[in-house]
């Protein structure tokens, strides 16, 4: 904790430019679709290239794994490289990664400049020409099954997976990266082939970026190779549109278990809006950290949690401020008041400034940790730029959380708080 402590000191000391800048980003258009983000930072030998496409889980059919096992599958050989040909660059320290996310899918490298040209061939093979190997096909099927059954095995992560199936039933935002294990099992290869044609193998809307020890007969190299693809585009799913939700949610599951896990989702504004940073803030006033209301009163002051947090995700679709607890089961009706009366302080009494600086000092330290790596850095710029926010969201995000003042908080909160109806989910209520 300490050491995390003098990180954060460290970082907010140091001048924006210094941790990430976008005043030297190249941004141009292909004919194909794609969308190329050069990102230079001559600091070090090392380059980032990667494409991130628009999909991502959301482009399942059913809820069955297949984004992460094609994803999974992309590095296990193509066409024109084995296995041991994709990963040689990271004999000498670099990496290549394959993963899908909710909305987004990711095939990266970050190698030493003299492998940028051998790297960027392999990651256009494996968008391109995968093999999706059969008999690869089934170690990763069980390996995402034992992670499902991980995850139904603790009791957190098993309830959150059921609210957000309760909240988005019927859409493919109830779908998770590892799904559910009766479909997931059923995965057969035709199905993950199909997958890769219709939502990665596509140009059209894909984010390109070329980041880090890039020079110009790199970008020129890059940008010839990248023409060369056809033109493709994701079909019957707009990945950051807003899906339908059973706002007001309210839902009540027995289970068996020691701890009971109590889920609120009020709605909050979206990543562009004025009042973005102000409820960002009192989002992390209210649950973020050991020195939250949320952590100080209900779990030290009335002892009524073991776990207690509050945030908000940057999004432009769905957005949302989740507040959860890990309690007793006994504890839950005392639990969930406390909840949503902690809530309701955000918009009936200003914040005191200690409160203030803390949440915003919060953010930011979090802010520049999440974003210590040029690969860390390209991933939140490309999937800003797939959500359609500025090239130059991360530094206006700073300025905006470093403005914050109490007003704009409490005025925020009321705005997006006062007349909510919050979703409520229960997970561990005791049986009669």
């Amino acid at each position: 904790m300490i050491k995390r402590l003098l990180c954060i000191a460290l970082l907010l000391a140091l001048p924006l430019s210094a941790v990430a800048s976008s005043q030297d980003l190249q941004r141009f258009s292909l004919a194909n679709g794609l969308e190329v983000l050069i990102l230079p930072d001559h600091t070090l030998p090392i380059v980032s290239l990667g494409f991130y496409i628009p999909g991502g889980v959301v482009a399942q059919e059913v809820d069955n794994s297949a984004a992460h096992i094609t994803y999974t599958l992309l590095s296990e050989g193509t066409h024109s490289y084995s296995k041991q040909d994709i990963h040689a660059a990271e004999d000498r320290g670099g990496s290549i990664e394959t993963f899908a996310r909710q909305r987004t899918g990711v095939i990266r490298a970050t190698v030493h400049r003299d492998d940028a040209q051998t790297s960027l061939s392999a990651l256009i093979s494996m968008h391109q020409e995968p093999l999706l190997p059969a008999q690869r096909l089934d170690v990763v099927k069980n390996q995402t099954q034992a992670a499902i059954a991980n995850r139904q095995a603790v009791a957190a992560r098993h309830a959150a997976y059921l609210f957000q199936q309760s909240l988005y039933q019927s859409t493919p935002l109830a779908f998770a990266t590892q799904g559910q294990s009766d479909l997931t099992a059923q995965l057969t290869r035709e199905q993950v082939q199909a997958y890769h044609q219709q939502a990665i193998r596509i140009t059209d809307g894909t984010v390109f970026v070329a980041a880090g020890d890039v020079d110009e007969s790199l970008v020129e190299h890059i940008t010839a190779r990248l023409e060369q693809l056809p033109a493709r585009q994701l079909e019957g799913v707009e990945p950051f549109s807003t899906f339908a939700d059973n706002s007001p949610l309210d839902e009540k599951h027995s289970a068996s278990t020691q701890q009971a896990h109590v889920f609120l989702r009020y709605p909050a504004p979206p990543a562009d809006d004025h009042c973005f940073a102000p409820m960002h803030i009192a989002s992390t006033a209210l649950g973020g950290g050991m020195g939250s209301r949320l952590f100080r009163e209900l779990r030290e002051e009335q002892g009524l949690a073991y776990s207690v947090s509050a945030s908000m995700g940057v999004t432009v679709a769905n957005p949302g401020m989740r507040v959860s607890i890990g309690t007793a089961p006994g504890n839950i009706t005392e639990a969930l008041s406390g909840m949503e009366r902690q809530v309701k302080r955000l918009f009936r009494e200003q914040l005191t400034e200690n409160e203030l600086e803390r949440a915003r000092n919060y953010l930011l330290g979090n802010h520049l940790l999440s974003r210590e790596t040029v690969g860390d850095r390209v991933l939140h710029q490309a999937i800003h730029t797939l959500m359609g926010l500025s090239h130059s969201y991360d530094e206006d995000s700073i300025k905006a959380l470093e403005e914050v003042d109490l007003n704009q908080i409490q005025d925020c909160a009321r705005q997006w708080l006062a007349d909510a109806k919050p979703d409520r989910f229960v997970y561990g209520e005791p049986s009669e």
